[in-house]
């Protein structure tokens, strides 16, 4: 059944269509081949001499091409070693952490949609999933016998066959890696590299990818997001990246709580944390497939609804039923979506909804933070409260401080949130065509279900970006003001300042004129034996005489160098800075009736009553 025409994709998703050749199951040889180790095949040969997961990273055509994501991989996995994990004595890697299932369809009708399922389902530390992996995916069966399938000949070892395998796996650390990796067949490997790599360097993706040569095939969604909580304790990410810092990084929003100048202030206890989801659909047809998910759950401590711990007490309790963990636990496990593209559709739908659900609280946190910053606050009511200019500025490079801190944040969150959005645009315009086409009547209308609410819930984050980005433009508003009324402040303690100095000035002039009668005083109080000459009237008038005129020479000497100085920084200001202080009416700022500093101060005034604020700090800038 098609679909087209229900969901209006654009002419390019449409020409995508899913290979007619998936809906044929492959050959038996070929099942056989995913019972293969490849990678651990290739570590084999080298006697164990080399790097398992650089092997893994590098057997690809393109691995020189992509060798900085194989060294993000390799040293995040950098201490882990598969002699290790095969011994199964270090503590970590029997943490569970990872849930499995493990069922082939029943072709004969014998236990109905549900299918034929392996019974052990976890949940496993790395070490029990690496014991899970090495059993045969598919029964051993006599390659030279006449069968139509996998299922056609099962032996004594009484486990079926593992068509669809899914492996839930929460905070993926580099043990889990290696189980996996170790054990993937080729076709497996083939995917699995950028999947890995994607999600450990916090990438967002949505897209199909069907590879040349032999048919197979592989679905993907990477969706990063934010995860607002409250808690005086963050829960900090043990994983490491390859710089040695964190994997997913955790940030505590104490600017958020400094208040404005005028308010209080309170302790912080509210982190934001990074988080990412990864699910992955790689398989040879519509009835071979294994899916991956990788989900952060650290943010919300060992013990939270998503933990592989919580997924197996409610499957075994008493009354209740098993539920998908890839789909946050939204869709029964039993029976199971079969189709893998349904499948895929199924999990991205609700765990869009999940990331949307972690914006909303987001933004939602942000609008009720900032708002005591830009609404219910005036920055010229609280300059004037603080009479005292040191007190003013501290409040106002305060208030800078939280403006600048609250757009690095914006900025982080819109630059993740931007690439969601675009990663479904782009999905959904050239690649929903493969999506469309050969489904069953009822499975049209999931598909048609799933990705109607799936726009629907991008469209809702859509929305959040807006407001996101329109806060960051209020913000980048609040901070050009904050310069402003800095440069001002600056300004006003300059003119303090020249005005200081005009004071001392009249001082020491005053002092200079008493300064020659008080000199002969003190000459004649001397002892008459000193003196050159018998003290009279008139030889104390004629000394007084000589020292004011040594001193006036002095001072016109100085007067002189300090003027011919002055005026020369004053010619080049003037050529410089006067073309700029053009008002838009044509009158000149510079007058031959005002200092240089006066002038600016003037500039920035008529400048901020045009509403040129951007200019009037570059004239600043420019003093």
């Amino acid at each position: 059944m098609e679909l087209s025409g229900q969901l209006n994709p654009s002419t390019a998703s449409v020409e995508c269509a899913w290979n007619p050749g998936f809906f044929k199951r492959c050959k038996p040889s070929t099942y056989q081949r995913e019972n293969e180790h490849h990678v651990r095949e290739l570590y084999e040969s080298t006697d164990r001499n080399g790097n398992l997961i650089r092997i893994f990273m590098k057997d690809s055509r393109e691995a020189e091409r992509y060798s900085n994501q194989a060294d993000l991989v390799v040293n995040f996995c950098e201490n882990v070693t598969l002699a290790r994990l095969e011994s199964g004595s270090d503590p970590e890697i029997l943490r569970p952490n990872t849930l499995m299932d493990d069922r082939k369809q029943d072709l004969y009708g014998e236990v109905g949609e549900v299918g034929l399922c392996r019974r052990a389902r976890g949940p496993f530390g790395p070490y029990g999933l690496y014991l899970e992996l090495q059993k045969p995916r598919y029964t051993p069966i006599d390659m030279s016998r006449d069968s139509q399938g996998p299922s056609a000949n099962i032996d004594s070892l009484s486990l079926p066959d593992a068509e669809r395998r899914i492996i839930y796996i929460t905070d993926v650390t580099a043990w889990s890696i290696l189980a996996i990796v170790a054990t993937a067949s080729y076709n497996q490997a083939v995917f699995l590299r950028g999947f890995v790599y994607n999600h450990l360097s916090f990438t967002t993706s949505v897209g199909v990818i069907i590879a040349t040569g032999f048919p197979k095939y592989a679905l993907e969604f990477h969706l990063p997001f934010y995860a607002w909580r409250k808690g005086s304790a963050p829960f900090v990410d043990s994983r490491k990246d390859d710089s040695g810092r964190s994997l997913r990084q955790v940030r505590c929003i104490d600017f958020f709580e400094e208040k404005p100048p005028g308010n209080e202030h309170s302790s912080c206890e509210e982190h934001i944390y990074q988080a990412q989801v990864s699910f992955l659909v790689a398989g040879l047809d519509n009835s071979s497939y294994v899916s991956y998910c990788f989900l952060d759950t650290y943010q919300d401590g060992p013990y939270n609804d998503e933990s592989v711990s919580t997924y197996y007490s409610q499957s075994t309790a008493p009354g209740s039923r098993a539920m998908d963990p890839a789909s946050g636990g939204k869709i029964p496990s039993s029976p199971p979506f079969w189709q893998p593209r349904v499948y895929f559709l199924r999990v991205l739908e609700y765990r869009m909804e999940m990331v949307k659900d972690e914006w909303i609280n987001v933004v939602t946190m942000i609008r009720q933070k900032m708002h005591p910053y830009t609404h219910g606050y005036s920055l010229s009511r609280h300059i004037q409260e603080a009479l005292e200019t040191n007190k003013r500025v501290e409040k106002l490079q305060r208030f800078y401080d939280w403006t600048h801190s609250t757009i690095r944040l914006l900025l982080d969150l819109i630059h993740t949130l931007s690439k969601t959005v675009d990663a479904w645009s782009e999905f959904y315009h050239t690649e929903l065509g493969y999506f469309l086409n050969g489904h069953a009547q009822r499975e049209a209308q999931i598909v048609s279900i799933s990705i109607s609410t799936t726009r629907k819930h991008v469209n809702e984050l859509r929305n959040l970006l807006k407001e996101l980005q329109n806060q960051e433009s209020l913000c980048n508003n609040i901070a050009r003001e904050l310069e402003l009324h800095l440069a001002l402040e600056d300004n006003k303690s300059t003119l303090i300042q020249l005005r200081t100095g005009e004071n001392v000035k009249a001082i020491t002039i005053l002092a200079l004129l008493v300064s020659p009668p008080s000199v002969t005083a003190a000459i004649f109080s001397m002892d008459g034996d000193i003196l050159p000459f018998a003290p009279s009237i008139w030889s104390y008038l004629l000394t007084t005489l000589v020292l004011a005129l040594v001193l006036l020479g002095v001072l016109g000497l100085l007067i002189h160098r300090s003027w011919w100085r002055a005026n020369r920084v004053l010619n080049r200001f003037q050529v410089e800075t006067v073309p700029f202080f053009t008002s838009r009416t044509g009158r000149r700022h510079l007058t031959a009736h005002s200092s240089p500093v006066e002038d600016i101060v003037s500039a920035y005034q008529d400048d901020v009553e045009m509403g040129d604020l951007g200019e009037a700090v570059r004239a600043e800038s420019m003093y």
